[in-house]
């Protein structure tokens, strides 16, 4: 009986551990017809499901929600980050040590070294003068690419635009590898950084270096952010002609005070 509990317990086990380190499909919203600017607000465009940056987080760590807008020039990642303490910029002595995000894309379609395909890391955070990271893509591309940031009242946001390059071209419905990360320095020793979160958790620790199917993945999606359509005259003039309801204990109440007030008026007589 024993050895067959055992032997449940560590199939259950192991379906956890291959759960966990599945890849996590996530989708980036059109901004084909609405422009972003790449300020450190949240633009509307960022209308696609928040990506989740907590995987394996103590209670303690920095942790955020990605939003990710594509259209035919930029890939656009907006990145809010829940940390107690942000490393003041002037005592920022390593980047990877520090508070900071890192964005990792691979449009090659390979696995492999990021040096070697069409793929990178890209960090920036609160106070960086410029993108950090590594990878064949970010060396034939930063020049091009847009970022901000601001601190927040919960820690800060970063918003970056990673250029598509001459060798992608995006198209609805393209999927390719990605993951994000965060830093987080948490002991005051800015030499030193305590923790680092991604999206699929610590099996993705190696992304600085290797593209692997460890990634999760991004899909360009059709969803974009709508305009409502404004109220017309005709339709504000319609809506207050409309018979009007009202509550029945409302009613009721209302019936009971009009009531009350000719009782006593008829008493006062």
């Amino acid at each position: 009986m024993k050895k067959i509990f055992a032997s449940v317990l560590a199939a259950a086990l192991m379906a956890t551990m291959s759960l966990a380190a599945s890849a996590i499909d996530f989708t980036a919203s059109s901004a084909l017809n609405n422009d972003i600017v790449v300020d450190g607000e949240k633009d509307l465009a960022y209308v696609s499901a928040a990506i989740p940056v907590n995987a394996e987080a103590p209670a303690e760590a920095a942790v955020g929600n990605c939003y990710a807008a594509w259209d035919n020039d930029y890939l656009y990642l907006y990145l809010e980050v829940t940390d107690a303490v942000v490393e003041d910029a002037a005592a920022v002595t390593g980047i990877w040590s520090d508070d900071c995000a890192e964005f990792y894309i691979n449009l090659s379609g390979t696995e492999g070294n990021i040096t070697d395909i069409n793929a990178a890391q890209y960090t920036y955070g609160p106070s960086f003068p410029a993108f950090a990271g590594g990878g064949l893509h970010r060396e034939n591309n930063m020049a091009d690419c847009l970022s901000a940031y601001k601190y927040t009242d919960y820690g800060y946001a970063v918003e970056i635009a990673i250029a598509w390059g001459d060798e992608y071209a995006p198209a609805e419905g393209e999927a390719f590898p990605f993951v994000v990360g965060i830093n987080d320095e948490a002991d005051g020793d800015p030499s030193t950084r305590e923790y680092q979160i991604f999206t699929g958790g610590s099996a993705q620790s190696n992304a600085w270096q290797v593209a692997d199917a460890v990634w999760d993945s991004l899909k360009l999606s059709a969803e974009e952010y709508v305009e409502p359509e404004p109220e017309t005259v005709a339709e504000v003039v319609e809506e207050a002609a409309a018979p009007q309801t009202f509550d029945a204990g409302v009613i009721a109440a209302v019936a009971a005070v009009v009531s009350a007030a000719g009782y006593a008026l008829s008493k006062k007589r």
